[in-house]
């Protein structure tokens, strides 16, 4: 099997760039295996949830799956790096002020 590139996207308002270009928060991780196998088609989603003001975006690589893999084929050195990212608000949220003290 020759193996194939593939690139997923997910974007939810604007991309996580701050004044440096570079997001708060950023997660990645790299899952791989020789053999691969669906029993029935998968259903995958991408969401982000929160407060308005946060910017957020994921992007996966493939190595070995095609963009839309099949139930009962078997997929054979496999890789898959995934990286979420999420720049925050410009201001901060508003917050209650303290209860002066004494009351």
């Amino acid at each position: 099997m020759t193996d194939s590139a593939n690139s997923d996207h997910a974007e939810n308002a604007e991309a996580p760039d701050d004044h440096d270009g570079s997001p708060d928060i950023a997660f990645t991780a790299r899952v791989s295996g020789r053999r691969l196998r669906w029993h029935d088609d998968p259903q995958t989603t991408v969401s982000f949830d929160g407060s308005e003001g946060f910017r957020s975006r994921s992007h996966s690589d493939r190595v070995g799956l095609p963009k839309t893999v099949r139930a009962r084929h078997t997929y054979r050195d496999v890789t898959v790096d995934y990286r979420l990212e999420c720049a925050l608000p410009e201001s901060p949220p508003e917050t209650p002020p303290d209860s002066e003290p004494g009351s």
